[in-house]
């Protein structure tokens, strides 16, 4: 079985220009980022961020009863002194 010879043709002034407009875009928003970040205190940064209103976060999309075993504790450790 033979192939044909396939002849392909690049436009490398519009695929060069293409990698750089993509560059400059990712680029640009990694700063915007970074300078957004480095504008706040570091103790702002250190602290969870916040859920926005009427979101819910993972742990609560999860039905976890009140009765569950996870909950109550073990008894593991020393037992506490009796006063």
């Amino acid at each position: 079985m033979t192939f044909r010879r396939c002849a392909l043709s690049l436009l490398w002034a519009s695929g060069i220009a293409a990698i750089i407009v993509a560059l400059l875009c990712t680029t640009s928003v990694a700063l915007f980022t970074c300078y957004q970040e480095l504008k706040q205190k570091p103790a702002q940064l250190m602290r969870p961020k916040a859920p926005k209103d009427g979101k819910r976060i993972l742990l609560e999309r999860f039905y976890l009863p009140v009765e569950a075993d996870v909950l109550q504790p073990q008894g593991y450790g020393p037992e506490p002194l009796p006063v």
